[in-house]
């Protein structure tokens, strides 16, 4: 009898979670089931847990509007325990983009299994912060031991593809996905970044239910030298096929014959115009990388770009209009580098701070970005990054696969061929940011620090388009408050600065050079006649990782780069210099087959009447496993070691 309960018990508690995966959109409500959870000694042992985090997406044809549109559902019960937490979830903020909206919402508060305050989405505010949209309601009230039960349906544009974070900052205890559409249509989806398997249903010969129990999910840990975002657990999804129509659409050379095609459409009158202004700007009689800046930079310095823009289908009106959205410009450049004759590609990723590019899995969301690559020179360009000249893109597109689309002309019409291939990373030496300190004493031995910085491409920390864009002399404000770095007193002056004209083909490629004194007193401290000197400060502070949990994430940086200091402190007359010796470090570590992979080599000695610091610290990759983490730390903390040096300046 025992053994037919549980097998019944079993049966019924199977076919409950299974059952879990129907849903309705326009009719999913909080209910009483969630009531009887209660948490446990695990729960207890977490300042937070989310008990179920359970994601619902639809898409279907919008009632009475007869309009394509995507849902989606989010539902889950987290346990408060601690402070933090309660701190961490007293405001409930919903991303919502100019293209959604939030269509139910709805927040319980739990507590000993009853309902004390619920919320109906009636006191949500609209804000903006870091240029992302967000409704956003203060939940108040909120004490230890409650439970807090969401649930919020947005609609959205629809879309053939989408992705979903479902891995927290805090443990998850049940997951659940659901992907509901018509019958006649299926997805492909692949979890991140270990796979599993997706039960596929039909139901009514109308519904398919694409779904999975995913179980617990541990919380991602945000880590040094990571970029978190890219390391969590995601769930992507892209449509397949029609059977209504035998028709597959999960083909990355579809993908980009298509947009291809698209942009690639013009008018006799747009191509006239085009003519025109390549004439009037004398781009015809440029060549080579300088013709290719010429173009860009008058682009991006003549019209607005933004994703939040409309498309202008005529060019000469968004030449008038001075906006457009990222497809409108690709069209310009697009017909400008036809007319000029100069060879190009269309190169589409997305930044590897979101995701990595995985080219078995055909879906538009690893195509959000376009850079140009002009096969000639071997070079890219960002046609909508302001800060970039052609030769640059962001760092976050190095090393990440992308989506090339070449045209191809058959008969009259053109088309793309398409092939997946690495966008490249600098070499090592390419990226160096150099600094030369001098330390100078007055009568009164008062320091005076003088620094000449040097960087070059991404090393010039994004200081040249400040310069361009804010002007020198609140450039010069914003370089003052990051160089002190909180460091308040003394005199500060920059004395020079070169090489900051972004637009100005010459002036961008060579490095930008800062030079600055400052008169402080930050770095000394007195000890009867003597003076001790912190020395290993004036190169500033440095990163530690003195961490002792194991290593969760791969290691990530942004470019391959040189990093090198040069500190030359002057010993003021009367004195004697202590504290420099056996200073001297080298780490070097290498991959199996002799290439560099990071390293640091520190020489501290007298020469003359000088200490002179040289560092030399070099990081050859921008990915690490989890392997190399021990030696790639102990190189950080020698560079962060440094800022505990300190010279003993004695009277003689």
């Amino acid at each position: 009898m025992k053994n037919i309960l549980l097998t019944l018990s079993f049966i019924f508690s199977f076919l409950f979670s299974q059952a879990q995966f129907v849903f309705d959109p326009f009719d999913f409500k909080l209910n009483d089931t969630t009531l009887a959870i209660k948490p446990d000694s695990i729960a207890f042992a977490e300042p937070l847990t989310a008990m179920f985090d359970n994601t619902y997406v639809w898409f279907g044809l919008f009632p009475n509007t007869n309009t394509a549109v995507k849902m989606v559902v989010e539902h889950d019960l987290l346990y408060l325990n601690s402070e933090s937490a309660i701190d961490d979830n007293n405001k409930v903020y919903v991303p919502v983009s100019n293209q959604d909206s939030l269509i139910y919402f709805r927040i319980r508060i739990i507590e000993n299994g009853k309902v004390v305050k619920e919320h109906d989405g009636s006191e949500m505010m609209s804000v903006v912060e870091e240029s992302t949209r967000y409704k956003q309601m203060a939940v108040e009230g909120l004490k230890k031991g409650q439970m807090l039960e969401k649930l919020i349906i947005t609609l959205h544009n629809y879309s053939d593809s989408g992705w979903m974070t479902i891995q927290k900052s805090y443990p998850v205890r049940k997951s659940l996905f659901t992907l509901r559409c018509p019958a006649t249509v299926q997805f492909v989806l692949k979890m991140y970044p270990n796979n599993i398997t997706f039960n596929d249903t039909v139901l009514n010969n109308t519904d398919r239910y694409q779904f999975a129990n995913i179980g617990k999910i541990e919380p991602i840990i945000d880590e040094s030298y990571s970029m978190t975002q890219s390391q969590k657990t995601r769930i992507e999804f892209a449509l397949s096929q029609n059977f209504s129509t035998n028709k597959k659409f999960n083909s990355w050379a579809e993908k980009g014959r298509n947009r291809l095609e698209f942009l690639m459409t013009t008018e006799k009158s747009e191509i006239k115009y085009i003519s025109k202004l390549i004439k009037n700007q004398g781009w015809d009689k440029l060549s080579g990388k300088e013709q290719l800046f010429a173009v860009e930079n008058y682009l991006k310095n003549t019209i607005n770009i933004s994703k939040d823009y409309p498309y202008m289908e005529d060019v000469e009106k968004m030449f008038k209009a001075k906006y457009g959205d990222e497809y409108s410009i690709l069209r310009v450049y697009i017909m400008i580098y036809q007319e000029l004759g100069i060879p190009w590609e269309i190169a589409y990723s997305v930044v590897r701070s979101k995701k990595k590019f995985d080219a078995d899995f055909p879906s538009p969301s690893f195509i959000e970005d376009p850079l140009f690559y002009f096969p000639s020179y071997k070079l890219f360009t960002d046609p909508v990054d302001r800060a970039l000249r052609v030769g640059e893109i962001s760092s976050l597109y190095l090393g990440q696969k992308a989506m090339f689309v070449k045209p191809i002309l058959l008969g009259d019409q053109w088309s793309g061929v398409t092939r997946i291939d690495k966008i490249p990373v600098n070499k090592t030496e390419d990226v160096s940011r150099d600094y030369k300190i001098n330390v100078t004493w007055d009568a009164e031995n008062k320091m005076t620090v003088h620094t000449t910085y040097h960087g070059n491409s991404y090393a010039d920390d994004g200081r040249k388009i400040l310069y361009t864009i804010a002007g020198e002399e609140k450039a010069k404000e914003v370089i003052e408050e990051q160089i002190r770095n909180e460091r308040k007193e003394g005199v500060f002056k920059i004395v020079s600065s070169e090489n900051h004209n972004v637009n100005d083909f010459k002036e961008y490629y060579l490095p930008f050079v800062l030079s600055y004194q400052w008169e402080t007193e930050e770095y000394i401290e007195q000890n009867g006649e003597n003076l001790l000197v912190k020395y290993g400060e004036l190169i500033g502070p440095q990163v530690q990782m003195y961490d002792k949990l194991e290593r969760q994430n791969i290691i990530q940086s942004y470019y391959p780069h040189i990093h090198t200091s040069e500190v030359r402190i002057a010993i003021p007359e009367g004195y004697t210099a202590q504290g420099f010796e056996n200073k001297n470090r080298q780490l070097a570590f290498k991959d199996q087959d002799g290439n560099d992979l990071f390293g640091i080599d520190i020489k501290v000695e007298l020469l003359g009447n000088e200490i002179v610091m040289k560092i030399r610290e070099y990081y050859s990759k921008i990915e690490y496993p989890v392997s190399d983490y021990m030696n790639f730390r102990e190189v950080i903390n020698a560079a962060a070691d440094i800022n505990k040096y300190t010279l003993l300046l004695k009277k003689k």
